[in-house]
């Protein structure tokens, strides 16, 4: 997974690894890597995140709307009136019943609400023009515990403004909250709704847009009907139906004729799918017609199940759908293919969005299945739905790696990708049940599968409301004006809402059964009239759950699948946090840290996790651990009012009940200052190391989506990488003089004395101009170029001169079809006797082609027995079989490999190292690469002369610098060997180095280094093999050179340098963006925002030095 950002994590480490074997273009020794796997989070805190997962379950309300009808106060004396109710009448319901119910509505969307920070919901437009021409919307909220009308809008007087519009939507998103907001589905592609929707596309919003499903089916049958000019034929069909079915005596004779069946009209709710259900019933007997505009495989069933369907079968049906048409019509495409191009054309422009493929990757039916197809369209629309739905980078990679396990069905997946694990269970409550060891993608997982793909026109709103609420805005009378208003907002609020919520799955099992034994708990079902012991066993009997109770026969499916759910979610323990109650309203718990004097305390049973919900002011929770919990915000870049979130406060009160949990109060003042103290006092003793063993200062720049050049210094030394400070050079990044005015400005606030050398993270831009004019002049500190980009740079000129592109793209091909198709998977492990195809990690991207070339080339026979093997489909990944048995292809494949695994390897020995001092190996490194080339070669100038001169024009114009030389004249290990070869370079970089670095006793230094290099002294001994084996250089010249301590200290600043730059680190950028735009701050302001960077960038660069 490609993001932006990435967590940090350690780079894998080798101990004390020798990066050359002391022959100058010699080759290094082999080391091998010891992969450290670094957990970052407890099972503890995986088992706390778990309790997040959580949905709220709703009572449902009386649709107030309705008591006037003759049904309602039918209903309310059943049974002769043995039931004592009342019913209200008009009046009632404008005073004190619509008072009642807004409580009521407000207690459950509130409630709703609260539960979009799990599963986040969808905006939904229903737009139309009333009778006076006004254009007006309603927006809608639709999530899986309930749906919310929003508020409604007059558009007359913007619609022709864009722009306009898109501050309308953007401002209730903002409302609703963009990190709820998931996707806004708009109900048409006309108008200014089509014009919006073009718009808010085109932008790279955190919010998706799509068009309801049902808006998109009815556009394909338009297209569709036009291409084929079904328009007369609807006419005549229409005609019969209506000839036989609107006259008595023609009724009469078919009944006759038909043994008493009438022509029956299959219900939707979709008005445009009637002329073709009433087709289905006259042309029953058409196949090919009916089967494609009204079958169960298009129209009869499709168009109806689509009020139901969500995002993880959205894919699986529009291919269901293609592929009943082209079997209609015999595999033919010149009959086919224009339909598929219609539906195609609907999808591309209007329906499809990034979470209909992330949605199909994390439906587990579909993915486990053998059918699932991995391509560019759903690889990219799940990269696109975890950058948008996730922020924090650290949750971002750990997210990308818990979806490794999913894929390949490790884990908690192992059992759970079973066909009878996945079978009768939505793709929701699969992950709710299956994925808990992986919490953070289960809460995408959850998040995503939640969403709808229809639109708010199969709620049914009654628009009048609306047009009666925005039309009372011109009411003159202003007494009127008010008790109306108050009146009808209040009217519109309740019934929608009340509507919604109708419309929802949200029910109370008592209302579908009848208590007929009070004493005996019995009770009636009222479908099928079977009795049982209580209304908990009806849930069952409704649900069709458990083998201990009949199950109904005539519920609904909608009402069964409903109860199967919530008892599945009762088993689960995925239940809701209880909340307390203030006054006459619910109030959650994290919103007050004090005791409501009105709240009585309300616990939580066993089966939910005993989490206490009530604070108080008692402070039981140790300073420490009140630091620890600063600790974890500050280094991680959290949103510190995410302290003050009912899931942080519920985990935390998981650990202990009645403990004080820091609100984000206590993470900006005091504890803020606290960690500031012991950040301040951490970078102090690294800076005092600096006169020992100096340091680099490392160059991250980078342009941030507004475009603004910005850049974050960091110093690094063996003692740990420090941050400096962030800068926007947006002003001056043209002005290379103020650039290198800036750069020396920040060496002279470091100490000119402590600063060895600058290392730049790009040889493009305003840091290659930048490189260019320092390194031109005769300057004390040292300007080099960041070992990986310029080992980017090879790799990428040797690509280019050899056409890899296509080989590479190619391998890939590959490794993804194995890998991303389960079936595929699974023939190759029985070939490889259960071994994968495994890729090597690495902390650099441009690396990876390489090593999954690699891994591909070493799997080749594996490979070739798998599409040789009697169980492969022979009409699957053709394409893949035909590039295994191409034998041309594996030569270039071993081509590549000869040309650029000397410089992987190499790479990833420098970032297993275990410290970043590579100065000292950098040359046989280089060395060792080019001979290892060679080798590949055998020895033939023509094939690797080209390869070393790549390797060398970069050496030569960004990577090397003096202290290259001096460290490799400086490292005993190459110094002593009988390989070490002294050239120009060497000596006039070891020179160049001691001029610039030695301030004082150059005179000695150069006569201690007469001795050094005669062995002569302390180094008589210490240049003895069994001396100089398995110890770093520095430690040799800390160890054994104590005779000469002025060469003693210049050679430990000298080897304590690294070749590498600011990237390893990943430093989250978008703080540093923050803290640069400054724009409206106060000084209070923006010092907050400084010491809030400075301890984050430096608790991250300490966690990264662990």
């Amino acid at each position: 997974m490609v993001m932006e950002e990435r967590s940090c994590h350690t780079a894998n480490r080798v101990g004390d690894v020798q990066m050359g074997n002391g022959h100058k273009r010699g080759r290094s020794e082999d080391s091998s890597s010891n992969n450290v796997s670094i957990g970052v989070e407890t099972d503890k805190q995986d088992m706390l995140s778990n309790k997040a997962q959580k949905k709220w379950v709703f009572g449902k309300c009386v649709n107030l709307s309705a008591v006037d009808a003759p049904c309602f106060k039918e209903m309310m004396t059943v049974d002769g009136g043995q039931m004592g109710l009342e019913s209200s009448d008009c009046h009632d319901l404008n005073g004190w019943r619509l008072q009642d119910a807004l409580e009521e509505v407000q207690d459950r969307v509130e409630k709703i609400k609260e539960s979009w920070a799990i599963t986040g919901c969808s905006i939904l437009l229903d737009a139309w023009v009333d009778q006076k021409g006004r254009d007006l919307v309603t927006f809608v909220a639709d999530c899986p515990a309930g749906l919310v009308y929003l508020i409604s809008f007059d558009v007359s007087d913007f619609k022709d403004d864009v722009t306009a519009l898109l501050s309308l939507v953007n401002g209730l998103v903002e409302e609703v909250g963009v990190r709820n907001v998931t996707q806004i589905i708009a109900c048409s592609t006309s108008g200014w709704v089509g014009e919006l929707g073009e718009l808010f596309a085109g932008h790279d919003r955190e919010v998706f847009w799509s068009v309801s499903v049902s808006h998109c089916f009815e556009l394909m049958l338009v297209k569709i009907s036009k291409i084929r000019s079904f328009g007369d034929i609807f006419d005549k069909v229409n005609n019969i139906w209506l000839f036989i079915n609107n006259n008595p005596s023609v009724l009469n004779i078919f009944r006759d004729q038909c043994h008493g069946i009438d022509i029956t009209v299959s219900s939707s709710e979709f008005e445009f799918v009637t002329p073709y259900l009433i087709l289905e019933s006259i042309f029953k007997a058409k196949k090919n017609l009916t089967a494609m505009f009204a079958s169960s495989n298009w129209n009869n069933e499709q168009c109806i199940a689509i009020s139901n369907l969500h995002l993880g079968y959205v894919y699986d049906t529009m291919d269901s759908i293609k592929e009943s048409i082209a079997r209609e019509f015999n595999h033919k495409p010149q009959f086919y293919k224009p339909l598929w191009d219609v539906i195609d054309d609907v999808w591309n422009k209007h329906l499809h969005n990034p979470l209909h493929a992330a949605g199909y990757f994390l439906n587990p039916t579909a993915f486990y299945s053998t059918n699932f197809h991995l391509d560019i369209e759903v690889v990219t629309g799940l990269i696109s739905s975890l950058i948008h739905m996730v922020e924090d980078c650290h949750v971002q990679f750990k997210i990308s790696t818990q979806i490794d396990m999913y894929r390949l069905g490790k884990d908690c997946f192992n059992e759970a990708s079973q066909a009878d694990q996945i079978t009768g269970i939505s793709p929701a409550e699969w992950w709710a049940h299956k994925a808990s060891q992986y919490p953070e993608l289960q809460s995408l997982a959850i998040k995503i599968l939640s969403q709808t793909c229809e639109g708010a026109s199969k709620y049914k709103l009654k628009r009048s409301l609306a047009e009666k609420l925005l039309l009372s805005e011109g009411m003159s009378n202003r007494e009127r004006q008010h008790l109306d208003e108050l009146s009808d907002s209040l009217s519109v609020f309740c019934e929608l809402n009340e509507t919604l919520k109708m419309a929802g799955t949200v029910v109370d099992v008592r209302e579908h059964g009848i208590c007929v034994d009070k004493k005996k708990s019995r009770v009636k079902c009222n479908y099928c009239g079977k009795e049982m012991n209580s209304f908990h066993r009806l849930k069952h009997h409704l649900g069709a759950v458990g083998t201990d109770v009949t199950h109904c026969d005539q519920v609904s499916l909608t009402l069964r699948e409903t109860f199967r759910t919530m008892l599945m979610e009762d088993k689960s323990g995925y239940t809701t946090p209880k909340t307390k109650r203030v006054g006459k309203f619910q109030m959650a718990d994290s919103r007050k840290r004090r005791k409501t004097e009105d709240s009585s305390s309300k616990s939580v049973s066993p089966e939910q996790g005993n989490v206490a919900v009530e604070v108080d002011n008692q402070d039981l929770l140790s300073s420490k651990a009140q630091k620890c919990i600063g600790r974890f915000f500050y280094e991680h870049c959290v949103d510190l009012s995410a302290v003050d979130s009912p899931c942080f406060k519920e985990m935390m009160m998981a650990l202990g009940v009645g403990q004080k949990i820091p609100d984000s109060h206590d993470l900006n003042g005091r504890l803020l200052q606290e960690a500031m103290k012991e950040v301040q006092d951490y970078v102090k003793n690294i800076k005092d190391s600096w006169k020992i063993t100096g340091c680099s200062i490392l160059l991250d720049a980078w342009i941030d989506p507004k475009g603004h050049d910005l850049v974050s210094f960091v110093a690094d030394c063996p003692a740990g990488p420090v941050y400096l400070k962030s800068i926007d050079v947006s002003v001056v990044k043209n002005d290379v003089t103020a650039l290198l005015s800036l750069v020396n400005g920040l060496v002279e606030e470091v100490g000119v004395h402590n600063v060895t050398q600058i290392i730049a993270c790009s040889t493009s831009g305003w840091v290659g101009e930048l490189g260019k004019l320092f390194s031109g002049h005769d300057r004390e500190v040292f300007w080099s170029v960041s070992l990986s980009h310029c080992f980017e740079l090879m790799l990428v000129k040797i690509g280019k001169m050899r056409s890899f592109g296509d080989i590479l793209d190619k391998v890939n091909t590959i490794w993804e079809f194995i890998n991303n198709n389960p079936s595929a998977l699974k023939i190759y492990r029985d070939q490889s006797h259960g071994k994968d195809i495994t890729v090597s990690s690495s902390e650099f991207e441009f690396v990876k082609p390489y090593l999954i070339l690699k891994s591909v080339f070493k799997a080749k026979k594996n490979l070739a027995a798998m599409f040789a093997s009697s169980v492969w489909k022979k009409e699957e990944g053709k394409s893949v079989s035909n590039l295994v048995n191409d034998s041309s292809f594996w030569e270039a494949v071993e081509e590549i490999l000869k040309c650029t695994s000397p410089l992987t390897d190499g790479l990833r020995l420098f970032s297993n190292a275990d410290n970043n001092q590579h100065v000292g190996y950098i040359y046989d490194t280089l060395d060792g690469i080019k001979l290892s080339i060679k080798k590949e070669f055998n020895d033939e100038k023509k094939h690797y002369l080209t390869l070393w001169d790549v390797i060398d024009d970069v050496w030569n114009k960004h990577l090397h610098n003096p202290l290259h030389a001096a460290g490799y004249y400086l490292n005993p290990t190459s110094f002593y060997s009988t390989d070490f070869h002294l050239d120009p370079e060497v000596s006039s970089g070891l020179t160049h180095s001691l001029v610039h670095v030695a301030k004082e006793g150059q005179i000695k230094i150069a006569s201690q280094l007469d001795r050094y290099r005669l062995g002569k002294d302390c180094f008589n001994e210490a240049s003895q093999p069994d001396q100089i084996s398995g110890i770093s250089p520095i430690d040799w010249w800390t160890e054994k050179a104590s005779q000469h301590p002025e060469l003693q200290s210049f050679a430990i600043k000298i080897l304590s340098q690294t070749c590498e730059g600011a990237s390893r680190y990943k430093l989250k950028r978008s703080l540093a963006e923050k803290l640069l735009l400054t724009e409206g701050m106060s000084h209070c302001e923006r010092k907050h925002l400084e010491e809030l960077a400075f301890v984050h960038y430096n608790l991250h660069l300490q966690s990264c030095k662990a």
